[in-house]
């Protein structure tokens, strides 16, 4: 039986075969060549880009800036970093940031004293890592001869130990840790550069020794303290410190009140005092009473929370002839101590701070009329004025028969007036009636040139008081926080 023709191979069909094969693997091995040639032109490619690169950076403005304006750069870098977190220490800060960038800004930044002269440590654990006495000295060695400030943060007891090696050139101190170390021995020498020691003790478990206060004895610059503690050790007033040459002093302890008020009256250069957390008159204490009127020449701002009838025997104690500022804290209102301490003091008031003071209407605004000169005035949970204090800043009077009963409060110089929480318990008409009329006061009015009212209030306001003063907000006149 013949073969179907199907069956037959086309003629010359191996040879085309063949032939189709050997160009397969020409192309082939012409795609090897062409991928060599093509790695090899990307390899020159990126050799070119390499170069044009580093020829760009040495062209670059900024590789040409002067180190000491790089340095500046630096500074302002590190100006911008928040104060307690602002650490040469740590890794992430502005300036260490910088320094990695090539060898010659990590050259700057070592030769740039004054970015080594603010030192920042959080002793936390798990916040920060632990510091040693190498990294402090490398501080002090790259600080040069700057004066150096030293912050401390954290849960730790501070040796002081540590920063011995810099101790003439120590500048600013602040320590709010748990506890503090006893100061070498060597402490008991002259400190020529320090001008403000902050102590600050987290927790009564260690409570602040006061005697650690004479080791500051010498330093001639001193003239701001402040200490913070829940408990303390010692008699602060049998520590040898250089209390006259202070004009910033802010005591925050359990003392007794004759104990601070003596403390302030050795102050006789200070111009600024804060005090809170007193405790009430010691029996023992009353020895040590100095004659009253002692004159405190440039204080021009007081500050303090005092216990019970304390705020009388306090202000009886002194004349202050400089006072600008104010303010007093959850302590009865003595209304004629204020008259006799203005009679005394001849002061020309400008700041007047009243905070949880349990008043009448009558004696502020007795006491407000004796101070011709206030600009700024701030009442602060004064709850026990209630309507009586809406009604002496509402003008006109809303009622001829309260104005008749009361003497009419007049602060020809009142710029600002602050009202915190007064109002709990009065609708939104009444308190824009008030600041309605304090913004219409012109020349001969009680108050002709306030410019500001500040209100933080709490309670229901009806919908037309909000709309009433929404409109006093958006003219600028009124600060306004409603909760």
């Amino acid at each position: 039986m013949r073969p179907a023709e199907s069956d037959t191979p086309p003629e010359g069909a191996q040879a085309r075969l063949d032939a189709l094969r050997a160009e397969v693997s020409r192309l082939d091995d012409t795609l090897v060549l062409l991928a060599t040639l093509l790695s090899e032109v990307q390899s020159q490619r990126q050799a070119h880009l390499d170069a044009v690169a580093e020829l760009q950076t040495a062209l670059s403005p900024i590789r040409r800036l002067p180190p000491e304006l790089l340095a500046h750069v630096f500074m302002l870098c590190a100006a911008a970093t928040p104060k307690t977190g602002r650490s040469i220490l740590n890794a992430r800060s502005a300036p260490m940031l910088l320094g990695q960038v090539c060898s010659r800004w990590r050259e700057v930044l070592h030769a740039t004293p004054s970015l080594w002269s603010t030192v920042v440590l959080h002793t936390t654990p798990g916040l920060a890592r632990k510091f040693d006495e190498g990294d402090l000295r490398t501080i002090f060695q790259f600080s040069q001869m700057l004066p150096v400030d030293v912050a401390i943060y954290g849960r730790d007891s501070v040796d002081m130990e540590w920063f011995w090696d810099a101790h003439t050139r120590l500048q600013h101190l602040r320590l709010e840790t748990t506890g503090i170390h006893a100061l070498p021995a060597s402490c008991r020498t002259t400190l020529p550069l320090l001008a403000s020691v902050t102590l600050i003790i987290l927790h009564e478990s260690n409570p602040l020794s006061l005697p650690l206060l004479g080791q500051f004895r010498r330093s001639p610059r001193l003239t701001s303290l402040r200490l913070e503690s829940p408990k303390v050790v010692g008699d602060i007033l049998d520590v040898s410190f250089p209390w006259s040459q202070l004009t910033y002093l802010d005591l925050h302890l359990p003392l007794p009140v004759l104990t601070a008020r003596n403390v302030v009256a050795q102050c006789s250069s200070l111009q600024h005092c804060r005090l809170k957390g007193l405790l009430g008159v010691a029996t023992d204490e009353k020895e040590r009473t100095p004659n009253p009127g002692v004159t405190l020449p440039s204080l021009c701002s007081l500050q303090f929370l005092l216990p019970g009838a304390a705020t009388s025997i306090f202000l009886r104690s002194f004349t202050l002839p400089a006072l600008k500022s104010l303010a007093i804290e959850n302590a009865p209102w003595l209304f004629p101590v204020l008259r006799d301490l203005q009679a005394r003091s001849r002061f020309a008031l400008e700041r007047l701070v009243l905070r949880d003071i349990a008043a009448s209407k009558e004696d502020v605004v007795a006491a407000l009329n004796c101070l011709s000169l206030l600009r700024s005035l701030t009442l602060d949970s004064c709850h026990s004025l209630r309507r009586g204090l809406l009604a002496a800043f509402t003008y006109p009077p809303p009622s001829k028969t309260e104005t008749s009963q009361s003497l009419p409060l007049a602060l020809a110089r009142l710029e600002t007036l602050r009202i915190v929480e007064a109002f709990a318990e009065l609708d939104g008409g009444q308190v824009a009636d008030m600041v309605e009329g304090l913004r219409k006061q012109k020349k001969g009015d009680p108050f002709p040139v306030i410019r500001r009212v500040e209100l933080q209030v709490a309670g229901h306001i009806s919908h037309t008081g909000i709309e009433r003063l929404r409109s006093m907000v958006a003219c600028g006149f009124l600060v306004w926080d409603v909760s």
